[in-house]
């Protein structure tokens, strides 16, 4: 996936987190999160923000409140926010 996202084949990244997505939840019952903040990484860099927004707020509802892993999540969502200019939502997460 890494290697899609280097060479900017975002549809290809897509795809195989996707797939790892799945696989890992068949596997572990459980949301692969860092495969999950990287499909909003690529999405906020797509400029689709909504979709980032989506899977961040799906990545903070699965993890523990003061797991290291949502600060990712936390990050991805400011910066989204930001991009529709949704200031105040985006400020919201710095608190």
């Amino acid at each position: 996936m890494r290697e899609f996202k280097r060479k900017q084949k975002f549809e290809d990244a897509i795809t195989c987190a996707e797939m790892k997505q799945k696989m890992h939840f068949a596997l572990n019952q459980e949301i692969d999160l860092i495969t999950l903040a990287d499909l909003a990484e690529i999405a906020l860099e797509q400029d689709q923000n909504q979709v980032a927004i989506r899977f961040s707020e799906k990545g903070i509802e699965n993890t523990m409140p003061l797991h290291a892993g949502r600060v990712r999540f936390y990050s991805i969502l400011i910066r989204a926010h930001y991009a529709l200019e949704n200031y105040k939502d985006a400020e919201r997460f710095f608190q």
